[in-house]
């Protein structure tokens, strides 16, 4: 008789309990991004481990905490495959993520709030440099944001360009440059707010703490990713000092160490490279 009575009080609890657990599921879930180019070798890992699979063109999806690594003469374009708002002269419908060659690119956040809508997406740059042209978003309640080891690069809708370059074994430089919109710019450790950025402003983040901004010019690419893939500029840093620059790529992550991850490439391996490279 007590084991039926305590079956039949646990039976609503369990129920309780798995119901809660269902809606809790359904409060946000995971975006996806699609890869909509593809050219030289690039290759990721899900979750961030295991082995590199392979990157194809308008097939591969990504998803929260996957990293994308590139080598030389090689990029990759990702679409966010979120909310579409109406597009404008200078904004997209989707956002979209340009991946220069000799990256590594960290998918941190992917998820959108069904009972909003509202999107949050956060992309760490452990290396090399990205084009990001974001649609509009409500600053509000909406979040895109770029990761460097020492910066974050807060979006309020907007095309700009962020790159990270490993000056010594333990020490990166950040540079942002935006092409059209505004960027705050935070402190990675403390957020606290360093500087806002406009249309042409660009600021490089030295070792050490020290900036230096630069006032409405232009940079070079902008939204159409010339700029990020070809190399060249105070934003676009092509790995850690000593990294091979040829056929083996370093694309090792932002732990300023040294080793990390090995991606082949195509082509010569004393070359190294641009956005044309490819299969």
């Amino acid at each position: 008789m007590k084991s039926r009575i305590l079956t039949l009080t646990l039976i609503p609890v369990v129920t309780i309990f798995a119901f809660g657990i269902m809606l809790a599921s359904q409060e946000a879930y995971g975006l996806s991004a699609l890869v909509i180019e593809a050219h030289g070798k690039a290759a990721y890992k899900k979750g961030g481990v295991g082995g590199f699979l392979p990157i194809q063109e308008k097939v591969t999806r990504l998803e929260s905490s996957d990293v994308i690594f590139t080598g030389p003469k090689s990029r990759v374009k990702l679409q966010v495959e979120g909310k579409t708002v109406a597009s404008g002269a200078l904004d997209p419908s989707q956002s979209t993520i340009e991946i220069s060659h000799q990256a590594k690119v960290s998918l941190t956040t992917l998820f959108t709030d069904l009972s909003t809508g509202n999107e949050s997406v956060t992309v760490d740059l452990a290396q090399g440099s990205i084009i990001a042209n974001v649609r509009k978003i409500d600053p509000n309640s909406e979040r895109f944001e770029v990761e460097t080891p020492t910066a974050v690069a807060a979006v309020r809708g907007t095309s700009f360009q962020v790159g990270v370059q490993w000056v010594s074994p333990t020490q990166s430089k950040s540079s942002i440059q935006v092409t059209h919109g505004r960027v705050s710019i935070l402190d990675r450790q403390s957020r606290r707010r360093l500087r806002d950025l406009e249309d042409g402003d660009s600021l490089d983040l030295e070792p050490g703490g020290g900036m230096s901004f630069q006032q409405g010019s232009a940079p070079g690419g902008g939204t159409q990713g010339g700029g990020a893939a070809a190399g060249g500029g105070s934003a676009l840093g092509s790995g850690r000092p000593g990294a091979a620059q040829g056929g083996g790529g370093i694309l090792g992550g932002g732990d300023g160490g040294g080793g990390g991850e090995t991606l082949s490439a195509p082509g010569d391996e004393n070359d190294e490279g641009d956005d044309t490279g490819g299969q």
